[in-house]
């Protein structure tokens, strides 16, 4: 089943983190930070299970394509039983990608999103082999 057939909100545990770097422009849309924040949490398998209790936009508005794609990629990767448990889980890999982004943010003061990407690209490889290995069972 797909993300989009359902009503879900895209939220966050970290507005604050959202704020500050939209406010300091290193993301278009409040969409492509979590997408972003989506990829790495994925790569790194990270989860933040602190409350989530920001709406940042609810994913039948989303037009930008691209976005559209990783959510449902990652989406298709999620191995909960219910939709909602799965829909849960990506928030929380999501934010655990936010996490790391300000982490990085932090040390730099910017953020280098192909220099992360980079890093973790042989991370990546145990990790798709890991989650092809999980739908296989």
């Amino acid at each position: 089943m797909s993300a989009f057939e359902h009503d879900y909100t895209v939220t966050t545990a970290h507005a604050d983190v959202y704020e500050k770097l939209e406010k300091e422009k290193l993301f278009k849309a409040r969409h492509h930070l979590f997408t972003v924040g989506l990829a790495i949490g994925f790569m790194h398998n990270l989860h933040c299970n602190h409350q989530r209790d920001h709406d940042i936009l609810r994913i039948l508005t989303l037009k930008d394509s691209a976005s559209k794609g990783i959510i449902e990629f990652f989406y298709a990767f999620c191995a909960e039983p219910s939709d909602q448990e799965r829909w849960n889980n990506l928030m929380a890999v999501g934010d655990g990608g936010i996490e790391h982004l300000w982490d990085a943010y932090q040390l730099q003061n910017h953020i280098d999103v192909p220099r992360l990407l980079q890093e973790s690209k042989e991370l990546w490889k145990a990790r798709a082999q890991a989650l092809q290995n999980g739908l296989e069972s």
